[in-house]
């Protein structure tokens, strides 16, 4: 979390204060990207050495489903009701 707070810092900062160079392809590519990808990077390097740390990752918990099912089922319930409002349920004839 803390190096996506850096990288959110560090690209608001050259937002503010350089915006032409977030225009540059290789800049974005070799900094930006690196930046972004790279706490996902540190992630599987660590679970790959670490095999507790692997396990803690795949290991799916009851908790995190009971998570996923309600997130589920809010998306579920806002889709139809954003259905319902706008009127794409009337009949036809």
């Amino acid at each position: 979390m803390l190096l996506g707070l850096v990288y959110a810092a560090f690209r608001r900062a050259i937002f503010i204060f350089a915006p032409q160079i977030l225009t540059d392809g290789l800049f974005n590519f070799t900094i930006m990207q690196t930046l972004f990808y790279l706490p996902f990077f540190l992630l599987g390097a660590l679970a790959f050495k670490y095999p507790a740390l692997k396990a803690r990752f795949i290991t799916p918990t009851r908790d995190a489903g009971l998570a996923l099912w309600l997130v589920l089922s809010l998306i579920c319930l806002t889709s139809t009701m954003a259905v319902v409002i706008n009127g794409f349920m009337k009949p036809t004839a």
